[in-house]
């Protein structure tokens, strides 16, 4: 299913199908163990959200990277994640981020 959703997104260039499809495969990957190809998928989501300006996309695979680098046992590089994507809800739900971020 994903991966006939990936093959068919780039013919309609929506990116949101595209990085929503990547980041769905990587937390697969990780569910079955294999962090190296979860890092891989959800990164490409990561960059394509970036490159299309999806605020709620990129909250998303920041979010899951965090998650990711957690069950690796990185749990400062999974919190710099996690503050990222707070404080981008931040910044799109308030237009503003705390003064010490």
């Amino acid at each position: 299913m994903f991966e006939l959703n990936l093959t068919l997104g780039p013919t309609k260039r929506d990116s949101a199908i595209i990085a929503r499809t990547l980041s769905n495969i990587g937390m697969i990957k990780r569910f079955f163990g294999d962090n190296v190809a979860a890092l891989d998928y959800v990164q490409r989501s990561q960059r394509i959200a970036e490159e299309a300006g999806d605020k709620r996309m990129l909250g998303n695979a920041l979010n899951n990277l965090g998650v990711i680098y957690r069950d690796h046992g990185e749990y400062a590089r999974a919190l710099e994640y996690f503050d990222d994507q707070s404080l981008n809800f931040l910044r799109e739900k308030y237009d503003t981020v705390p003064a010490d971020a």
